[in-house]
Order: structure tokens, then sequence, then C-alpha cells
């Protein structure tokens, strides 16, 4: 066990830390829009472009045939039963975790709602600083917990260093990172089990990830 990814000081001792905002996947993880439990279908795309699926210890089997044409084979379910997706041991302390949550927990209370109501094409939200650190957050997670989503070990310590300072950031140390974010709209919880979550595994700009209701992309700038 070595050290936190993030501090680089403490011991990197803190289980389950999903590098995707988990309240924000877990609908699309789940079967028929339930928050609670691994029962749901996943899809991620591979390296060869094309949609892989995948699912959770507790589908139902009928879940699973319907999505794969056919029961799971014994493989497939050793594997669901040992998948830890977009979560991870060891590589973060439990205080860098709290400041994980911080930036969460802001984007969730404070701007999420707002994103949510708005009916028009393009979203115009004044708190900035808040909702480029929370997708910054996503990427940098994925850069250090996926071995498929990787980012120039320059552009990586950037992101490490602003994400540290936290809400404390000045917000022209985040202006420098080129994001686009898409927000597809699902309007009940049961149809977000159909979104996807998944880390583009190209090694190409924009580097893209799928999360649930949202499409994150970064583009090469430093």
């Amino acid at each position: 066990m070595g050290l936190c990814k993030f501090c680089n000081k403490q011991e990197a001792n803190k289980k389950n830390t999903h590098y995707l905002t988990h309240s924000i996947i877990k609908y699309a993880l789940n079967h028929k829009g339930c928050s609670k439990g691994y029962k749901g279908n996943i899809y991620t795309i591979g390296e060869d472009g094309y949609i892989k699926h995948s699912f959770q210890r507790e589908t139902p089997p009928e879940v699973i045939e319907q999505a794969k044409g056919r029961p799971a084979t014994e493989e497939e379910i050793i594997e669901a039963e040992n998948d830890r997706t977009f979560s991870v041991d060891d590589v973060f302390c439990p205080e860098c975790e709290k400041k994980f949550g911080i930036i969460e927990d802001k984007f969730i209370r404070e701007i999420l709602p707002k994103i949510k109501a708005s009916t028009e094409k393009e979203i115009v939200i004044n708190d900035i600083k808040t909702i480029r650190l929370f997708f910054l957050l996503q990427i940098w997670r994925s850069s250090v917990c996926d071995p498929n989503f990787t980012l120039p070990p320059l552009t990586q310590e950037a992101i490490r260093k602003v994400l540290y300072e936290g809400l404390d950031v000045k917000e022209w140390k985040i202006r420098k990172f080129f994001l686009s974010v898409t927000y597809l709209k699902t309007y009940n919880d049961e149809d977000k089990t159909s979104n996807v979550v998944s880390v583009d595994s190209k090694n190409y700009w924009p580097r893209v990830i799928f999360m649930g209701e949202f499409v994150i992309q970064i583009y090469k700038s430093i």
C-alpha cells in the first residue's frame, strides 16, 4: 500500500472510492431505475469502439438474458461477483475522500437541481468554479484509477493541484482546461437505466467520459 494519489502524503487506505460520483451514475447501473444494490446491466466502450455488455452481481437472470439474448456463462457470473465497477480500494486516503466530497456535495446540492429544472438548450449558471471543479474531479480520478483513461502527466498534475485547492482555488486557474459538458435530460428514473456510463479508452482528443446524463469532454490544453 502506497501513498494517496491526491495528497501524496497520507497512506492510501480508503476502501470503495467511486471515481465517478456514485449519486450521478447509480441509476444507470441498476435495474429499472433502482438507486440501490448491484442489479444493473453495464455498457462500456471497448478499445475497438464497440459497446461491451457486462452486468452487476445481483442483476436478475431475466434482465441479463434479455440484454445478451442468452443466459450468462459461468465465467461471466464469476466476473460479475468480483466486479468493482468505477470503484477502487487503496488509491486515496480518507481525508482526501472528504475533500472530494466537499466539491461533489456542493455540485449536487446547488448546481444539479438548476440543471435539471432548466428548459433551455443552453444552461447558464454563474458558479463556474463549482461546475468545473466537479467535472475536473471526474476526469482526474478516472485518469488515476482507470488504466484505459489516460492524460498527459503535466495535464494530470495540473488538474490535481487545482483540485487540491478545492473551492478556494482562483477561477482563472481552472479556466485553462478546455472542457465541454453536455447534459442529456432523462425524464424519469426508470429510463436512466438505459444511459451509458463509460470512460473512452481511445487515446485521442478530446478525452470523453459518458456519465449517465452527462457527456464530459476535455480537450488538449497544456
